[in-house]
C-alpha cells in the first residue's frame, strides 16, 4: 500500500516537473485592421500584396488571404459628394483591383503571419 502512495507521488512530481519546464506558446492571435496600398495581385491563391501607406510603394510586406466569407466593398463616389458601395464577388474584386490601390482591411493575422480579411473596403 505504502509503495503505490510513493509511484503516485513520485509519478505527480515527475508531471509537474514537466509540465512547468515546457515553453510557453510563441503564437498569439493579432487584429490586422489598417490601410494598406495594393502592391501584387495574385488571383490564383486568392491573395493580394500589400505595404502600409507609408512604406515604399514598390516592395510587398504582407499577404492578406481572402476566403468565402469575406465580405468585400467597392465605393463609387461622384464630385457633388454622393456615394454607392458595390458588393464585389472574387472574380469582380481581382478584375477591378490593381497595383497602387487603398484598401481597408478588417480581418486577423494567420500563423504564417498572413493577414486573413474579413472586410475589404476599395
Amino acid at each position: 500500500m505504502r509503495s503505490y502512495r510513493l509511484r503516485a507521488i513520485a509519478l505527480f512530481c515527475l508531471l509537474g516537473l514537466f509540465v512547468l519546464s515546457s515553453d510557453d506558446s510563441s503564437g498569439q492571435l493579432l487584429l490586422a485592421s489598417g490601410d494598406y496600398r495594393v502592391v501584387d495581385v495574385d488571383a490564383e491563391h486568392q491573395r493580394v500584396g500589400v505595404a502600409l501607406l507609408e512604406a515604399q510603394p514598390d516592395k510587398r510586406q504582407n499577404w492578406v488571404y481572402l476566403t468565402a466569407s469575406t465580405k468585400i466593398n467597392k465605393r463609387h463616389t461622384s464630385g457633388d459628394g454622393w456615394f454607392r458601395d458595390e458588393k464585389l464577388s472574387y472574380e469582380g474584386f481581382f478584375n477591378s483591383v490593381r497595383s497602387g490601390d487603398k484598401l481597408w482591411v478588417e480581418g486577423g493575422r494567420r500563423w504564417d503571419g498572413g493577414i486573413t480579411a474579413k472586410k475589404i473596403r476599395m
